[in-house]
């Protein structure tokens, strides 16, 4: 894509749209959580190198496997939590507003709407219901969105509350520091009690709790369109728009179809034991083959490659050289963050159609029998140059997954060329200031 076309076209609509103060917050609450994605990912990563069995097996007797899942439960997996306060700070300090009040207040509210309880197996394989707890699940990833909206409304009922002057008073020579926390006493009480009506009302639907119906809503066209090739391409794009808004698209998607996906790839295992032709051409094992292993979501490892090996910004060499190295493992929340695309319109093209373009490259050459039908899925760890391999679908299969990461460099080149001007313009102004 001509770079010109970008700068001239789509880069003003982009940056208008990124002007917004409310777009603004969100992308720079992602990057302030960069260092917490950064250690979830590398920790994540020494976890799960693919180093066969023997590895696994080592970290599970030794204990490692415990002791290098605490940095990651205490990251990765809590990122709903830290966006609920890290989009409201940012957001607070726009509207020039106590930004760590306003935090509190949002992570408070976070936790208001996200249920106390959550259910397990018996060894009889019956449910039972345990209170009391808050299920992981909701915290992390896929609380992330909820986190953000909750985030921009507490935002707003505090800037309103303020700006009524609903606030307690104290003497003018009482300090900032004393006085601060006792106006945000009565804007607490009521974006706490709005949030807790919210979530009593959530609870008199089907969906019991906010986070349920958000995630309900989104899901309910996916059952609709089973294994089709236009349901990859409905999950691919729904699925990028997703992680765009901070939603963890495969999560959502994936919970659809994967009854489908596992249909059609234990189909394709048995045939393969049995030494007949693979019968279903559309599995997870090709969708995931063809969309994530290129760095992950996003196939962003040709992202990685322009920023580690092409960029002139401090900024984006940085990252690729500290994310790089994650991504190569399809590791991409440092990348996703980090630079960020989420809520980063000029990244959204690119984000979009990356997965999209290698998806269906694939399935035409898979079509034309040029490359193999995967049967096997190695571990999402593998590296792209591995991976394709390992897969059960022949030599060609491996070496187009491996020149499949040329289309992903290809596809973010241009946006990140413009992205990386920006961003050493912004630096070499700041040098001068300085």
């Amino acid at each position: 894509m001509n770079t010109n076309f970008i700068e001239e076209k789509l880069l003003p609509i982009a940056e208008k749209v990124q002007a917004n103060k409310y777009i603004t917050a969100i992308s720079r609450g992602f990057i302030a959580l960069t260092a917490a994605s950064m250690i979830g990912a590398v920790y994540t990563l020494l976890k799960s190198l693919p180093l066969g069995e023997g590895y696994t097996n080592f970290l599970a007797s030794t204990g490692l496997d415990k002791i290098l899942n605490i940095p990651i439960s205490a990251t990765t997996e809590l990122m709903g939590m830290f966006v609920a306060f890290s989009i409201a700070y940012q957001l607070a300090k726009s509207f020039k507003r106590d930004a760590f009040a306003v935090g509190f207040i949002s992570l408070i509210s976070f936790f208001i709407v996200t249920p106390f309880s959550t259910s397990v197996l018996d060894a009889a394989g019956n449910s039972i219901a345990v209170e009391g707890v808050i299920p992981k699940t909701w915290i992390g990833a896929q609380g992330m969105f909820v986190a953000m909206i909750v985030a921009i409304v507490v935002t707003k009922i505090y800037d309103f509350v303020i700006r009524k002057n609903w606030k307690i008073k104290l003497p003018e020579g009482v300090p900032p520091m004393v006085a601060e926390p006792f106006e945000a006493i009565i804007p607490a009480f009521i974006i706490v009690t709005v949030f807790l009506l919210v979530r009593a009302g959530v609870q008199l639907t089907p969906f019991k709790d906010v986070h349920q119906f958000v995630y309900g809503l989104i899901q309910v066209p996916f059952s609709k369109v089973g294994n089709s090739f236009v349901a990859y391409i409905l999950v691919t794009i729904t699925a990028q728009i997703l992680w765009f808004f901070g939603i963890h698209g495969a999560t959502v998607t994936k919970s659809i179809m994967m009854p489908f996906w596992i249909a059609a790839a234990t189909a394709n295992t048995i045939a393969l034991a049995n030494g007949e032709p693979i019968p279903n051409m559309l599995t997870m094992n090709f969708y995931a083959l063809t969309t994530i292993a290129l760095g992950g979501s996003g196939n962003t490892i040709g992202l990685s490659f322009l920023m580690a090996f092409r960029a002139k910004s401090k900024r984006y060499k940085t990252l690729g050289k500290l994310g790089g190295i994650p991504n190569i493992f399809n590791i991409t929340e440092p990348i996703i963050f980090g630079f960020p695309i989420v809520m980063n319109p000029a990244m959204l093209i690119p984000w979009i159609c990356t997965p999209l373009i290698t998806f269906i490259t694939g399935y035409v050459l898979m079509n034309l029998n040029i490359i193999g039908i995967p049967a096997v899925l190695p571990p999402y760890t593998t590296p792209f140059f591995g991976i394709g391999f390992l897969a059960g679908a022949g030599v060609n299969f491996g070496i187009f997954v491996i020149l499949a990461s040329l289309i992903s460099v290809v596809c973010y080149y241009p946006f990140f060329k413009i992205a990386d001007k920006k961003a050493l313009e912004e630096e070499n102004m700041g040098a001068v200031e300085a």
